[in-house]
């Protein structure tokens, strides 16, 4: 459980900047966002995980697809734009969320 809420925090502290700086916007506008739009994709994708057999490589391009959603709704870009952004953020938390939640805790 400890790995899985520090993994979300990663996730949220990794992809937050990138948010920030790719969409001009700088920390303020973008927090709250990234927090909610993140909470929700985990929310949803542990529970799909708990119920059905997934494969993870699937729930995250959907989760890509529906962050890039969130993005040109709430802030009215244009798909392309939302969807490189929602690309970076994931990336992100991938090559280097990863790397890192294994160093913080190793062997759990």
């Amino acid at each position: 459980m400890i790995r899985l809420a520090l993994a979300f925090v990663l996730t949220v502290l990794l992809e937050w900047p990138v948010l920030a700086w790719l969409s001009g916007m700088g920390f303020r506008p973008t927090g709250l966002l990234c927090l909610c739009m993140n909470g929700a994709t985990w929310g949803t994708a542990m529970g799909v995980l708990a119920w059905w057999s997934v494969p993870v490589p699937a729930l995250e391009a959907v989760i890509i697809l529906a962050e890039a959603g969130i993005l040109a709704w709430f802030w009215r870009w244009r798909p392309p734009r939302a969807l490189g952004i929602s690309l970076a953020m994931n990336f992100t938390s991938w090559l280097l969320g990863t790397p890192l939640l294994f160093f913080l805790m190793p062997g759990s």
